[in-house]
Parts: structure tokens; sequence; C-alpha cells
């Protein structure tokens, strides 16, 4: 006997935000005010990468943002505004399919206003992926572009822990 659907579930749908499972990272461990994270000095390359898997309630057709909140270790006192470059990138793998290469994303600046405390907290949206399927493996890695003539803070840019993937949710109480 097929089971009815929920007409519920196809009439909601609602905005989830989810930690999501930190994989590797080549960047500095630190626990900034108690705060677990990673440190991503000036002038290197240094990276971190997460890993999801997108949930069973994922609405087809709909976003998948990674969002993290990060801040600077050193005050900014230099009479103009700092930026940090992150080049962000991603991969999926489908089961049944080969993984493919991975997909690189324009540069973001991360600004770091003058006369800005150290550890002043943001939040950012660091990349956006269409076209996912729920049980999609996913793989993000940001980089810190240092030596990029845009990377103008010379402080180290903290990356607090766990990140959060945000997406559209269409099956109320399934994960």
């Amino acid at each position: 006997m097929d089971a009815k659907p929920n007409v519920l579930n196809k009439i909601l749908s609602a905005v989830v935000r989810r930690p999501i499972f930190f994989r590797a990272c080549n960047g500095t461990s630190t626990d900034t005010s108690d705060i677990f994270g990673y440190e991503l000095p000036h002038d290197s390359t240094k990276y971190i990468m997460f890993m999801a898997v997108v949930p069973r309630d994922f609405k087809a057709g709909s976003d998948w943002e990674l969002i993290f909140n990060w801040g600077g270790d050193a005050a900014n006192e230099t009479g103009s505004d700092k930026s940090c470059v992150i080049i962000p990138r991603y991969n999926t793998w489908r089961e049944g399919e080969v993984i493919g290469s991975p997909t690189t994303l324009d540069a973001i600046e991360l600004v770091i206003p003058d006369g800005e405390a150290a550890n002043t907290l943001h939040k950012s949206t660091i990349l956006t992926i269409a076209d996912l399927q729920a049980g999609d493996l996913i793989s993000m890695y940001i980089r810190r572009d240092g030596g990029a003539g845009g990377d103008t803070y010379t402080g180290n840019l903290f990356i607090a822990l766990p990140a959060l993937g945000k997406y559209t949710a269409d099956k109320i109480g399934v994960t």
C-alpha cells in the first residue's frame, strides 16, 4: 500500500541552519577568547575545509549556503578599512557518479573597518551552491590569499567553528 503524501509537507518549507562537519585545515588551531577556530595568517595560503551531506529534507532546486563567523585578531587602527582576501571553492559528489573537478569561485574580500577592535565578530555567507540533491556530499574549501594585492590586513583572520550550512527544507520533521 502506497503511503499518502503529507499535504503539509508539500505546502510548507522552512529555512534551516545546521552545523557542518569540519574536515581539515593547515591553519593554526586556536581558542581565542575560549572560542574554538583556526587562524589564517597574513601573507599565507592557509586553508580550511568543510564537509557536509545534503540532508534528506533539502528542497530540490534551492541553494546551499556556507556561513561562518570570523574576525581579525588585531585592532585596525590604520586610518582606513583593511581587507582579507579569501578564495572559496567547492566540489560535489553524488552516489553512482564520478567526482569531478572543484569549482573555484571569485575571490571575496572580508572587510575589517578602520577603528575596529581586535576579535570583533562578523558573520558572512561565503559561498552558495546550486543544483544539489538530498544525499549529495559537498566539500567546501576556503583559502586565504595573503599574497594578493587586495589582502591589506596584516593580522590573522580567525574563523570560528562550527560553520553553518543554510538551506530550504521542504519536508518538515525529516532529517
